[in-house]
């Protein structure tokens, strides 16, 4: 008995579901869809592993429009590449590709009472206020069915 209430004592206090929610993605310029979504049982690794700033942002979030989870994401769209220079000293140089579109998987925790995620692109004028971003696309997710 005792092992029930430590259990909801916990969920209580934030701790993460164990479902991942994986969600496969298109970006390009304007505009985020929805290619498949599946979800596992799982426990996503350290939050500390996340990247705390980027160029794409997102909310999980309830029915009623409650965050749940908030994170940002590299550009899918800029890939860095890297390609070692003929000089025989092993230097490397870099360049930057911007792409059109790009597919990407997201994984997030299996909120049972998560509805949507709103994904957001940061502005990319200086003089705008940082809370001022372009809203990307909203991805909706199904309701999880009642055991």
């Amino acid at each position: 008995m005792l092992l029930a209430v430590v259990a909801i004592t916990v969920h209580s206090l934030g701790a993460e579901p164990a479902e991942i929610i994986f969600l496969h993605l298109k970006l390009d310029a304007k505009s985020i869809t929805l290619l498949d979504i599946t979800n596992r049982p799982g426990l996503l690794k350290s939050a500390r592993l996340e990247q705390k700033s980027g160029p794409l942002a997102y909310e999980m979030r309830t029915a009623t429009g409650g965050i749940l989870k908030v994170g940002h994401l590299a550009d899918p769209l800029v890939q860095r590449l890297e390609y070692a220079v003929p000089d025989g000293k092993g230097t490397l140089k870099t360049f930057v590709v911007q792409r059109e579109s790009a597919e990407f998987t997201l994984r997030l925790p299996g909120y049972g009472d998560a509805r949507a995620v709103h994904f957001f692109r940061a502005s990319d004028n200086p003089l705008q206020k940082s809370s001022e971003r372009q809203l990307l696309g909203v991805i909706q997710l199904p309701e999880k069915k009642s055991p």
